[in-house]
């Protein structure tokens, strides 16, 4: 691209926001909305008014039943019409009685929406107005005043729109509860109707609206005891992805109280909104059920290029801004692309290499551009963010989902009693996405179990197969079934033991770590139990995975049944999963595994794991998975001749 291309594409876009930008909240020009434009002649003034107020009685007493472009009112008559226009038009409302605290002067001053803000209300009041509960997940990036705009429409619907409507805001910590509450005292004292704000049956907490017969109760995350939560209209819980659970506390259950005392009516709203706080935690959770459409809510997203008012940086000179460009990088480069004003592509790149230091991860947390890179874990990755966006791509929904189900729990009859049932539940469900195949491959298939503890808030058991069929042909290893849930070690290693034998008697590879029984988790020494499990199960089952060496057994040696894990072969392990990410030969078809391969990190000593409070037993499966198929013995065709062969060898034997 020339200078003067580059300069005249740049001066378009630029041009493209500043006419986004011309707004005039008093007159409605610029506003949000269906509108028509009106001339009042004897102000000498023309309104935009949204187009719902025309079926307001009062309106149509006020301007007749005829539509016109110019109208004649006195001063009272456009006073009135401006009083019924709040109940319509929040954008008005806010400039005209809604104080906030600027944060850059400390002055008190009309609440006036930006484009980001008002782009988050045009897409609200259209639903609202359908009727539709609201139920939002709002991902946005810092600073461009999400949490503002939700505290006051609230305080709009409350005092204009909805009568006795009661209103919950949870903050992160008690000391941002005390300056929304704050913001709502300010804006009570400098409102132009002298709305009165009181403590709600002496509390501190809450505060009500006598003249509304509501409530708003504004509380925090660290001290929830004290919201009142009955009977609640509008609910907003800011910066939910850096509520902390503790052994006290789960921000969950928090959630799910409010959210439970919210009717799903017509009215309501309910918004959790936060800058993303990494994957695997409640936020992130909500996001991809919201991102699935497999609950009530809509995911709104605000990235930092749509905040042009405050992100973007001028520079000095014509020569330094096309000398600039001629430097960008492929990233820069692809914000360019995206349609960003290099002024703004500017201002990243001054971000990123002063306030971030050059932390990609971490700038993209706090700044993202697109909704991905909002939930991009920092820290140190073990997997690049690249390879588990490419193995996202071949995530599916599992084809069935059932279970292995037996008479028997454990023993010889297990693994010759039992079938597979279609019984979706809750948890503790195999989960399959291609059933046993009966071609005649051998080697095909190999299942592995990951062992977890008993209680709930332990790891849990994974019990995975795979499918190697795929790479006959230069293709993939594929995940086509897993089981995640608590059981006891030896019952877990039986139901593995069915799953094996259902999936053509592939390769069962158990974890031989023993049980700590006071701790109730599994370490790293082997011990008796899973000693006298695997014994138990190598009688009955001829294909179980031992790491002995053919040629120790051929000496005599004891063979060690199942797959140890310690320091040593879980780093060969993970790099083998590793390679088979990068190079595209591992299928993974499970989105709570990719959760846990995006907050697989490398902590300051170096030991690589599940960030705090998140697991790793699917990431720990799949790499024993990726391992053993590199070191066991290939698939391969059965040809019609070999098998004859066997048959026939086998009469004798």
């Amino acid at each position: 691209m020339t200078r003067d291309e580059l300069f005249a594409e740049n001066m378009l876009r630029k041009n493209k926001w500043h006419k986004l930008l011309q707004y005039n909240p008093a007159t409605g020009e610029g506003a949000t909305g269906s509108r028509r434009k009106m001339y009042f002649v004897n102000q000498n003034i023309t309104l935009w008014l949204p187009d719902e107020m025309f079926s307001d009685t009062n309106v149509k007493e006020l301007l007749g039943n005829t539509c016109k472009k110019e109208y004649e009112l006195p001063d009272e008559g456009i006073f009135i019409l401006n009083l019924i226009r709040e109940v319509y038009d929040f954008e008005y409302y806010a400039f005209a009685k809604l104080r906030i605290q600027d944060k850059t002067t400390g002055k008190i001053v009309p609440f006036i929406l930006n484009y980001a803000q008002r782009t988050l209300h045009e897409e609200l009041e259209r639903r609202r107005k359908k009727g539709e509960p609201i139920r939002n997940i709002i991902v946005k990036c810092r600073q461009w005043g999400g949490s503002t705009y939700v505290q006051m429409r609230f305080f709009w619907l409350q005092n204009k729109v909805m009568f006795g409507a009661n209103s919950v805001v949870v903050a992160t910590i008690e000391r941002q509860a005390t300056y929304i509450r704050g913001m709502y005292n300010r804006v009570c004292k400098h409102h132009p109707d002298h709305i009165t704000l009181k403590n709600y049956e002496g509390g501190r907490i809450t505060k009500t609206i006598p003249e509304r017969e509501c409530t708003i109760s504004v509380g925090s995350n660290e001290k929830p005891d004290n919201l009142r939560g009955e009977n609640i209209s509008l609910s907003h819980l800011s910066e939910v992805g850096s509520w902390k659970k503790t052994r006290e506390k789960n921000p969950e259950d928090l959630v799910q109280t409010i959210r439970g005392s919210v009717l799903d009516i017509s009215g309501t709203e309910i918004h959790l909104e936060s800058t993303a706080k990494g994957v695997g935690n409640f936020f992130h959770n909500e996001y991809l059920a919201a991102r699935d459409k497999s609950s009530g809510y809509k995911v709104f997203f605000m990235g930092w290029d749509k905040i042009y008012h405050l992100y973007r940086k001028d520079f000095e000179s014509a020569e330094k801004a096309y000398n600039f460009y001629n430097r960008l990088t492929p990233y820069e480069t692809w914000l360019w692309e995206r349609g960003c004003t290099l002024e703004q592509v500017y201002w990243y790149h001054l971000k990123l290499k002063t306030e971030f230091k050059g932390d990609v991860w971490r700038m993209q947390s706090e700044f993202p551009t697109t909704v991905d890179e909002a939930f991009s874990a920092t820290g140190n990755r073990f997997f690049p963010k690249q390879y588990i966006v490419d193995a996202e791509k071949n995530v599916r929904q599992p084809a069935f989902v059932g279970d292995i189900v037996s008479p028997h729990k454990k023993g010889e009859d297990c693994l010759k009693e039992f079938s597979y049932i279609e019984n979706p539940a809750e948890e503790n469900v195999l989960k399959i996405w291609r059933k046993p195949d009966a071609a005649q491959v051998r080697n095909r298939y190999i299942t592995v179990m990951d062992v977890g503890g008993r209680w709930a808030g332990a790891d849990n058991t994974v019990i995975l197969v795979v499918d190697r069929y795929w790479t006959l042909y230069n293709g993939a290893l594929e995940v086509v079934a897993t089981w995640v849930g608590h059981i006891d070690y030896d019952i877990g290693a039986w139901k593995a033991a069915q799953i094996a034998k259902w999936y053509n008697n592939s390769l069962l590879v158990i974890e031989s770590n023993t049980i700590d029984k006071d701790k109730n988790r599994f370490t790293s020494d082997e011990g008796d139990q899973s000693l006298t499990v695997l014994n138990e199960i190598s009688n009955h089952y001829s294909n179980l995975y031992t790491r002995t060496h053919p040629e120790k057994i051929a000496e005599g040696a004891p063979i060690q049944w199942g797959f140890h894990t310690n320091s040593a072969t879980r780093k060969l392990i993970l790099n083998a999963l590793l390679y088979a990410l990068r190079d595209g030969e591992f299928t993974e078809r499970e989105q709570e595994a990719i959760t846990e391969f995006d907050q697989f990190q490398v902590n300051d000593k170096g030991k690589p794991g599940a960030v705090d409070g998140a697991h790793d037993d699917r990431v720990i499966a799949r790499a024993i998975a990726a391992y053993i198929h590199i070191e066991h013995d290939p698939p391969s065709i059965i040809t019609e001749r070999k098998r004859t062969s066997q048959k026939i060898a086998s009469d004798y034997l």
